[in-house]
Formats: C-alpha cells, sequence, structure tokens
C-alpha cells in the first residue's frame, strides 16, 4: 500500500509541475520599452533593434539602449532628425537624404502614406537595412502575411511565432488595434503564454507597459487581430553560416590549388 501511494504521489507530483509549465509564460529578458516616436512601426522595429543592442550587437544605438539615460540616441535611431524634416508633414516620396533611421528605411511618412504610417511589405527592409547602415551586413529578415487558411487551425502561424522567441529573437507583428478589421498598427512581441495563445508584448502608443492579446486573425471587433509578423536576426540563421563556411573552405582549397599548380578536374 505504501508503494502504491508512493507512486500515486510521484505521478501528481509530475502532473502538477506538467501543468506549471505549460501555464507559465515564455518571454525574452531585457527587450526594452520605446514610447511612440514618429511612427509605430520604427518604434516597435526600434525596441527590437534595441534589444539585440545590448545583446552582441553595440552598434546599432550610439550608447546604452536605456530610454531613461539614453532617450535622444535611441529616438534618433528610431526616426532622425533629417527623416523628421524631410518627411513629416509633407507629401514628399523620393530620397531626400540618404537613409538613417529605422523609419527612413521603412519608407514611414512617405507619399503615399499619411504622417507616421508605415507599410507592412517594408517592415523587414526597415530592420536590414538600418542593420546594414549600423555594420551588420548579414542581417536577415522575413514578413509573413497572415492570411485566413488553415495555418491558423493548424497552429503554424503560432509555432512560428513561439520558435522565434524560443529562440530569443523578439518579434514585431502588424495588428488591427481598434478591431475595426483592417489592420492599422505595429507592436512588438517578446513573449507568449502557451495555455492561453496570447503574445507578450509591448504596443508603442500604451506606455501601461506589458500587453497581452490572442494570437488570433483579423477581424471585426477582434482588437489586436494579427495579420502578418516579421522576423528578425542581425546575422544568417546557423544554416546560412555553414553554406557560407563551406563556400569559404572551397574557395580556400581552390586558391591553394592554383597556388601550388595543381589541375582541378
Amino acid at each position: 500500500m505504501t508503494r502504491t501511494f508512493r507512486l500515486i504521489g510521484v505521478a501528481a507530483l509530475l502532473c502538477g509541475l506538467s501543468l506549471s509549465a505549460a501555464r507559465g509564460d515564455v518571454a525574452i529578458p531585457g527587450v526594452p520599452f520605446y514610447p511612440w516616436y514618429y511612427g509605430c512601426g520604427p518604434t516597435a522595429g526600434g525596441m527590437i533593434i534595441g534589444y539585440w543592442d545590448a545583446n552582441g550587437y553595440g552598434n546599432l544605438v550610439p550608447g546604452s539602449n536605456d530610454w531613461a539615460t539614453n532617450q535622444t540616441a535611441i529616438e534618433t535611431m528610431i526616426a532622425s532628425a533629417e527623416h523628421i524634416a524631410d518627411y513629416w508633414g509633407t507629401d514628399a516620396d523620393p530620397p531626400l537624404h540618404t537613409d538613417n533611421s529605422v523609419a527612413d528605411f521603412m519608407h514611414t511618412s512617405r507619399d503615399p502614406f499619411a504622417d507616421g504610417d508605415s507599410p507592412f511589405s517594408r517592415q523587414d527592409d526597415g530592420l536590414v537595412g538600418y542593420s546594414v547602415y549600423s555594420g551588420y551586413v548579414w542581417a536577415t529578415a522575413a514578413n509573413t502575411t497572415y492570411i485566413e487558411n488553415d495555418l491558423w487551425d493548424d497552429g503554424t502561424y503560432w509555432n512560428d511565432l513561439c520558435a522565434e522567441i524560443d529562440a530569443n529573437r523578439p518579434v514585431e507583428l502588424y495588428v488591427d488595434k481598434n478591431a475595426d478589421g483592417t489592420p492599422d498598427h505595429f507592436v512588438a512581441v517578446y513573449g507568449y503564454d502557451d495555455a492561453t495563445g496570447q503574445c507578450i508584448g509591448y504596443d508603442p502608443s500604451d506606455a501601461t507597459g506589458e500587453k497581452r492579446f490572442d494570437f488570433t486573425p483579423v477581424a471585426p471587433g477582434q482588437a489586436y487581430g494579427v495579420r502578418g509578423s516579421t522576423f528578425f536576426a542581425p546575422t544568417p540563421e546557423p544554416a546560412t553560416l555553414a553554406l557560407l563556411g563551406v563556400g569559404a573552405a572551397v574557395a580556400g582549397l581552390s586558391r591553394y590549388f592554383r597556388r601550388r599548380g595543381v589541375r582541378q578536374d
């Protein structure tokens, strides 16, 4: 009897631990919050840039990524003085200065977009463009538009998002903030709750702090319904690095054989 009760107790303990783990949040530590600054796209993207600045890519923001102590530099990273002067309150379309901020590379506020608006199609270009401008030439990003299909039902979109968070890569989401059925806003996501199917992140226009919302498609009446995502990393994926390494090795052997006068068939 005693052994049976012990086994039951161990099973109950393991079950309890499993349920506890399932209900726990998964979140990337150290993602900074930045208040809205000349566009939700560049501000949400700027939070992601700020995170990577403190995690091995210190040229992305001159100085620290802390808004309280380095606000001017962070604002310049998000939207430079040249960006504001050339595109805010104007109908300018052609580049009027060399792109030098996230907002520039995202084409924020450029005609035909209203002040502060950014095209979803430029979110990946914006993050990569600014990273390359800062010296990180291997930066990669990808936009994915979430359409009404079975990828919602089978969890593909959710699993992809969770995989990015699990790999400590914050994600930008394109959402319908006001629940009118049309996506209109960008947020930075740094975590998820697998038990509730909710995202955890920051809304640039809401300074109250952490924002939680359902990971669900855009629909009338659904606040923060999701239409798409932007995944970003300042370095290539490991598979890409491996291919680059193989290419470099082959090139090196080729140079060696040429120097030695060895014929290659």
